[in-house]
């Protein structure tokens, strides 16, 4: 692997830090509805919002379902008899989180590094009206060739039709080259698994550790990330 590389990158907690923006963003909603209890609604969404995607992208919830059923377990979880309209409170939630996108350290510098010497692709399941705004305000676009989100694709990470549209549009694109970085075992790594690409998984927030890393690269910061692309562009 001697050559540039197709980098396809993740965004939500591998370039942005979701992790951080999505309890901004429940602290605003929580504050907009009149909810007290805002550090365990944080916490509750949190684990519930994890299990909700996990489940679309295991094909066990649709997109269209799931902020109404996310809102619904949410307040089931809070044990809020007296609540919000689901659909009401998940649309300002993704109002809020639209405009919060703090950047892992390291993250911009790496793109701009990568520029001219890799082709660097973003690959997200999440939901177009609530991610565009959010690489725009983050200032990532201008170093990257294109942005493929599931939604519009018609497919859904780890789905092999994803990478598979992802690979034929991409010009000049060489399996042999590409590296699928992102924070998730069950999207970005086992997509890149069903491919046969090479995977890092960046696990900024320690949630799978490496012990339990199925990638061909584990790294918790950028600074990680280079030294394994240095090292592979070598072999």
């Amino acid at each position: 692997m001697n050559a540039p590389l197709f980098l396809l990158m993740d965004i939500d907690d591998t370039l942005i830090d979701f992790c951080r923006a999505e309890r901004e963003a429940i602290g605003m909603t929580a504050a907009h509805f009149g909810i007290a209890e805002t550090d365990r609604l944080a916490s509750v969404f949190h684990e519930i919002n994890d299990c909700v995607w996990s489940e679309l992208e295991r094909g066990l919830l649709t997109r269209a379902a799931l902020g109404k059923e996310r809102a619904l377990r949410v307040f089931d979880a809070m044990g809020m008899t007296e609540h919000p309209d689901p659909i009401g409170f998940d649309t300002y939630y993704r109002t809020c989180l639209s405009g919060v996108y703090p950047l892992f350290d390291g993250a911009i510098d790496f793109l701009r590094r990568s520029v001219g010497r890799h082709t660097v692709c973003l690959i997200s399941n999440a939901t177009a009206r609530v991610q565009i705004p959010r690489l725009q305000g983050s200032g990532i676009l201008p170093y990257v060739q294109t942005v493929f989100l599931s939604e519009l694709i018609g497919h859904e990470k780890p789905q092999r039709e994803f990478f598979e549209y992802v690979a034929d549009f991409i010009p000049d694109f060489d399996p042999a080259r590409a590296v699928v970085i992102g924070n998730s075992p069950d999207a970005d790594i086992a997509g890149a698994t069903t491919m046969g690409w090479k995977s890092i998984l960046f696990d900024a927030h320690h949630a799978i550790g490496r012990q339990r890393c199925t990638a061909d690269g584990y790294a918790d910061s950028y600074a990680q990330v280079e030294r394994i692309l240095d090292e592979w562009i070598r072999e």
